[in-house]
């Protein structure tokens, strides 16, 4: 199968996105409050204590965060994919997936959770072993920190297209939506990586001038993933 190249999907997704930055942009600055939102909600709502029970709720409170925010996530791919296939896209798309078999976004939100958790911890264990340790004790946390960021990328590659194909087919299971991804990924994955390092620049530039760029340079990376999912498709 001949795959179009990454400057090529980057150039499509400018020609589609041409005259609907400020919707798009709206779009991003939405799904920014939400996130914002849930964050202060957790932090100010349910805040962390010292006991077993608040503890728990705590934890319980930041799962359902989470899947309340993939689900609006998942409304924004299907929104993308609209733009994508010339077909009307509203506001509204946000909150799609919450009518639409919410199912398997709720269950993929907790293994994203779970995934970014494991990860979290092992980071802050080689970090602070990082900060405490003489260098010569560095070599063990160094190859777990290396180890653990090479599965953490190489999984999320290949569960990139799990909410695209959700968009596409939500009645599916989250397990026939893993295994799809995954078979669409062989191959693709460094294809994939390429198209992130891509905007690596971009993002920095949207760093320096306080946020204000990601606006304009999210939507596009999403317009790019969306024509790249619907490439291999």
């Amino acid at each position: 199968m001949i795959k179009t190249k990454i400057r090529d999907l980057k150039l499509g997704a400018r020609i589609l996105m041409e005259g609907k930055y400020s919707f798009l942009a709206l779009v991003t600055l939405l799904m920014g409050f939400f996130d914002l939102g849930l964050n202060y909600l957790l932090e100010y709502a349910f805040p962390t204590a010292d006991s077993l029970f608040s503890t728990i709720l705590y934890l319980v409170c930041t799962v359902l965060c989470n899947v309340v925010y993939y689900l609006l996530f998942a409304g924004m791919i299907r929104l993308f994919l609209n733009l994508c296939r010339h077909r009307p896209f509203l506001i509204k798309d946000l909150f799609s997936a919450f009518s639409d078999h919410p199912e398997p976004v709720a269950l993929y939100s907790v293994l994203q959770f779970i995934l970014q958790t494991a990860f979290s911890y092992s980071f802050s264990w080689c970090i602070s072993r990082f900060l405490n340790d003489s260098p010569k004790e560095w070599i063990l946390p160094l190859i777990v920190l290396i180890l653990s960021t090479a599965i953490v990328v190489w999984l999320q590659l290949s569960l990139s297209l799990v909410l695209f194909l959700y968009c596409d087919s939500p009645w599916k299971s989250v397990v026939q939506l893993i295994r799809e991804s995954w078979s669409l990924m062989k191959g693709n994955k460094g294809r994939m990586f390429y198209l992130y390092l891509s905007f690596i620049g971009m993002l920095l530039l949207s760093v320096i001038s306080f946020g204000i760029g990601l606006l304009f340079v999210r939507p596009y990376l999403y317009t790019v993933q969306t024509l790249f999912y619907l490439d291999l498709m």
